[in-house]
């Protein structure tokens, strides 16, 4: 499995396009994970059209984020989604918990994200 991180590349189309195009010619793959959907759309594009893999089958490719665009049944994106509303209910709850009782210990809040199954895994 390849793991395409923002770190590695720019979060875009096109920097999921160039690090796809890198991990294929290197590897032979059967999954890659993105850091974020424009990552996986770009790795998507690139293993489908330059290296003629047939996703799902030859190549597993997931996003993370739920964007609008992972959706569009051109793409048919499988990715993680976030609970963005639950993250900053989350956040601003202990923000303001803080402020009432600054000598307060940091505490960790975990959420779990929900696996959105699409056409590309």
């Amino acid at each position: 499995m390849g793991f395409i991180a923002t770190g590695q590349t720019q979060p875009t189309f096109d920097g999921g396009a160039t690090a796809a195009k890198t991990l294929l010619d290197q590897h032979d793959l059967d999954a890659i994970l993105c850091m974020n959907d424009e990552i996986a759309l770009g790795a998507l594009t690139v293993a489908r059209d330059d290296f003629r893999l047939r996703v799902p089958r030859d190549l597993t490719v997931v996003g993370y984020g739920d964007s609008a665009m992972a959706a569009w049944p051109c793409f048919g994106l499988t990715t993680m989604r976030v609970p963005n509303a639950e993250i900053a209910k989350k956040t601003a709850q202990l923000l303001l918990e803080r402020l009432e009782h600054p000598e307060r210990s940091p505490e960790t809040i975990w959420v779990t994200p929900e696996l959105i199954e699409r056409d590309t895994h």
